[in-house]
């Protein structure tokens, strides 16, 4: 996605700014990545002070780029910022008071104004022919999941029934990176696909590896889980109907699997517009670690006997 900033005047003359916001070409069904229903559009001048700011919503964004035009004093320097899809018009006198915003999302799965998104430079130079690209990042991070089935024991059936993220944060910053504050900050229950929304994983796309599942979450920057902050770590669970010949699930009742969302499913860095590729790979009877040695399980579901 990205922004285009073009000035056609003498130096140190207004010129008229014409700023066009554009939906990128890649698409994803859930929650689609090419929508851009509102945008502001702030401009800050070599203090930090607000020059001037536009905004445009509903119909006039949804259907295209959004374009403003805008009088800024060539030979000057300013700092950009764009917010698109956040539902609201965003107002700050300041870069600092920018940088201390934070957007909320009333739910997890929030996206009726299309994926939060923002972008931002600095130090721009507004010439005669000046061009300004500014690429903006969604605010959240998408987690794609898949199962490898081919180390499980011939009889054992290992059935995904919902896939949820934990200590979804609330809300983000609009610049720079950030995390959920304290528990408060954080959803009950973040974004879930259960049942036939997370069968996918009970589906091969080859044999023994499953097709995926995605979910989504606000950024969660916290670092290492230890300490205080092990408590706002995001995470993700999934609840397993679990059978083999020595042990199943009881009524209602599953196999629990959880790990930390980060690069390596150890951090607690999950950071926006990441996108983290996991996969579990349980092996023999699917009751040990599995073969990354990287996710928990909880196995306080299972009774003895074939049932």
């Amino acid at each position: 996605m990205v922004m285009t900033l073009m000035a056609c005047t003498r130096e140190g003359e207004m010129a008229e700014v014409v700023v066009s916001v554009c939906t990128p070409t890649l698409k994803s069904a859930d929650p689609p990545d090419d929508v851009l229903e509102d945008v502001t559009v702030l401009v800050f001048n070599e203090r930090g002070q607000l020059e001037t700011s536009r905004y445009v919503s509903g119909r006039t964004a949804g259907t295209g780029p959004a374009e403003f035009r805008l009088r800024l004093l060539t030979g000057s320097r300013v700092a950009v910022a764009a917010c698109a899809n956040l539902g609201y018009e965003v107002h700050a006198e300041s870069l600092q008071a920018l940088r201390e915003m934070r957007h909320p999302m009333a739910y997890p799965d929030e996206y009726s104004h299309g994926m939060p998104m923002t972008g931002y430079a600095e130090g721009h130079l507004v010439t005669q022919d000046g061009r300004l690209e500014i690429p903006l990042q969604r605010m959240m991070a998408k987690v794609s999941l898949r199962i490898d089935r081919t180390r499980l024991d011939g009889d054992v059936s290992w059935k995904v029934r919902s896939v949820q993220v934990r200590n979804a944060p609330r809300s983000a910053s609009l610049l720079g990176h950030s995390g959920a504050r304290n528990s408060q900050d954080l959803f009950s229950g973040g974004f879930i696909k259960a049942w036939a929304e997370a069968d996918a994983l009970n589906r091969d796309v080859s044999p023994g590896l499953s097709e995926e599942v995605c979910v989504y979450l606000l950024e969660n920057c916290q670092g290492q889980p230890e300490g205080v902050f092990a408590d706002v770590c995001s995470f993700l669970e999934l609840k397993v109907e679990y059978r083999s010949a020595r042990c199943h699930t009881g009524p209602g009742a599953y196999l629990i699997y959880r790990c930390y969302l980060g690069a390596d499913g150890k951090s607690c860095e999950v950071l926006r517009n990441g996108h983290y590729r996991m996969t579990i790979r349980p092996e023999g009877d699917g009751l040990g670690a599995d073969g990354d040695n990287t996710w928990e399980i909880d196995r306080s579901g299972l009774v003895m006997g074939t049932g």
